[in-house]
């Protein structure tokens, strides 16, 4: 083990697994330590292994993807709300998963440029928070039945060998960012309790 000054072995740069970049150990608040790219500042071991964890669970699933019309409740509440109003073209939108109130999806770069460039979401750190391993959330601004969305950062998935952003979605009866102390609380009550969703 490295000591704190970072001194020992385990400081030294290693090469990444293409060569061209330089990987420094790295000890993270969440507990994780080993070698992490310097191309992805801020990532964690632990973020990286999450990211090839999924990306190799989801691959095979995308040679068979789910059809868009089997989704039912939130899940296509969700699907509509990225076609139809934040613009994201049917065909950038690779669903690998349905759980019926939510779904996940590769999104295409340029279905992903789509989403974040619609105007019409905004980012919140707790939107990402309850859904680790996925790295950033957010969602549309409506204060009812708004559309959430998480995802891995697409530089992390691009090092572990995925291709496009991975993310999830589902819809929310309650906003909690939109409909003050009282769309707040009837959020936490649904999400934790499963009171008024």
């Amino acid at each position: 083990m490295p000591d704190w000054f970072g001194n020992g072995p385990d400081t030294s740069p290693q090469p990444d697994r293409n060569g061209k970049t330089w990987d420094l150990f790295v000890a993270s608040a969440d507990g994780s330590a080993g070698y992490v790219p310097m191309s992805l500042p801020g990532t964690s071991a632990l973020d990286i292994s999450n990211a090839f964890a999924m990306v190799q669970s989801a691959t095979p699933k995308l040679g068979h993807p789910v059809d868009p019309h089997s989704l039912t409740s939130k899940g296509a509440d969700a699907y509509n709300i990225l076609i139809k109003s934040m613009g994201v073209d049917p065909k950038d939108i690779t669903i690998y998963q349905n759980d019926g109130d939510d779904f996940a999806a590769v999104l295409s770069r340029r279905g992903f440029d789509a989403l974040v460039n619609s105007g019409k979401i905004q980012y919140h750190p707790g939107d990402a928070f309850l859904h680790y391993p996925y790295e950033n959330g957010t969602r549309d601004k409506q204060e009812n039945g708004s559309l959430h969305g998480v995802w891995l950062d697409p530089n992390v998935t691009d090092y572990v060998g995925g291709s496009g952003v991975y993310m999830q979605f589902h819809t929310d009866r309650n906003n909690p960012w939109e409909g003050g102390i009282q769309g707040m609380w009837d959020h936490l009550n649904c999400t934790f309790f499963k009171s008024g969703c």
